[in-house]
């Protein structure tokens, strides 16, 4: 355990646990993963999708998506496979490879600043 935790964190953890890594979307562009979970909450603009997976190497993270890209392409997974409807929250688990990792689609941002990027599973 790191030296940086809060006194008491890291008392009466089980062994082996590990911790959950809240990753940037750039990060895993062109890199493999494993799918465990999606949770679809609320967001401030609409559905916000998180998702809990892991790499080659067995490290967990989570990310978060509530664009056209990713956010579309799980909601379309769900509806087909898990039989989501709608507006429906909750979490669902899951078990699906993004073989290679996501991509991402960069543009000039309408409003004129600068660029912005969407992604997707490759």
């Amino acid at each position: 355990m790191s030296d940086n935790l809060p006194v008491g964190w890291d008392q009466g953890l089980e062994d082996g646990v590990q911790t959950i890594e809240l990753v940037k979307k750039d990060d895993l562009v062109g890199v493999p993963f494993l799918v465990h979970s999606i949770r679809v909450s609320q967001g401030d603009f609409g559905e916000m999708y998180t998702v809990e997976a892991e790499d080659a190497n067995g490290g967990q993270f989570i990310f978060h998506d509530g664009s056209t890209g990713v956010a579309r392409q799980l909601a379309q997974w769900l509806a087909g496979h898990r039989d989501r409807q709608d507006g429906q929250l909750g979490t669902w688990d899951c078990r699906f490879v993004a073989r290679k990792g996501l991509r991402v689609s960069r543009y000039a941002n309408p409003n004129g600043d600068g660029l912005s990027s969407t992604y997707y599973i490759a």
